[in-house]
């Protein structure tokens, strides 16, 4: 069954037209490849599902729900948890307060209850805090919990931001570059990571990444695109002998 259903998106910056027409259908469950050339329109898709822009014209359906009718912070609420190729974490907060700050996306208690520290704010605060902790444990941070984030190498950040995803406690993770900058050792744990949540987690996983080793072992299902459009959509093997993949990527025909 389909999570995510995109349908005839356009999204146009002036005369430009980042994406044109496209129409992607992630099945529920699934790690989702989404791969092209720089420039192709893959992040300008995670910024019309995230509700950052807002399409000249077609649909993006989440779960059945109208993700064009909702703000950037609704779609955090109903499931859909976004990481990010320049790391946007907090860097004057430690590991566990990032955590804590996605997770208040979630809390019942409003202002005056935090602010007097009411009853039911502290057994949020509480939930919270446990929550958290235990997602660190499960991705091997635990130790860092209270460590300030620029303290921590590359490889752990992006370690940090998809712990500060998951506690969203998301159905959908849109992953824009994970690999980005990390070395061989970090890649090959990224890897064992993303594979774990999305077996431990049930999460479904849509995946822009450069590197083809990650996208190949990865995904069970990938679509290309190149100058907004999509060109293919297939299976590993299918995507990589594809006649307009090898011509997008290498200039040259198969």
């Amino acid at each position: 069954m389909a999570l995510l259903e995109i349908s005839g998106l356009v999204q146009a910056f002036g005369g430009l037209v980042a994406v044109d027409q496209l129409d992607l259908s992630v099945e529920d469950g699934r790690i989702f490849g989404l791969i092209g050339p720089n420039g192709s329109g893959k992040s300008t898709v995670f910024n019309c599902i995230s509700r950052f822009y807002q399409p000249q014209s077609g649909g993006i359906r989440f779960n059945g729900k109208n993700l064009l009718k909702m703000k950037p912070h609704q779609v955090v609420r109903i499931g859909i948890a976004r990481t990010f190729q320049n790391l946007e974490l907090f860097e004057n907060l430690t590991v566990l307060e990032n955590l804590l700050v996605a997770h208040h996306t979630h809390f019942r208690s409003k202002l005056p209850g935090c602010a007097l520290n009411l009853p039911r704010s502290r057994r949020e605060e509480r939930a919270a805090r446990e929550a958290a902790l235990e997602i660190l444990r499960l991705l091997d941070l635990a130790q860092y919990a209270e460590e300030k984030v620029p303290s921590l190498p590359l490889g752990m950040r992006r370690r940090v931001e998809m712990a500060r995803a998951l506690v969203t406690r998301p159905r959908l993770i849109l992953l824009d570059e994970p690999a980005s900058g990390l070395n061989h050792r970090e890649i090959d744990h990224l890897t064992e990571t993303l594979r774990d949540v999305n077996d431990r987690f049930k999460v479904t996983i849509l995946l822009v990444e450069h590197n083809m080793n990650i996208v190949m072992s990865l995904c069970e299902r990938i679509a290309v695109m190149n100058f907004g459009k999509k060109i293919a959509e297939g299976t590993p093997e299918e995507v990589r002998s594809h006649p307009e993949v090898v011509t997008a990527y290498l200039g040259e025909k198969k």
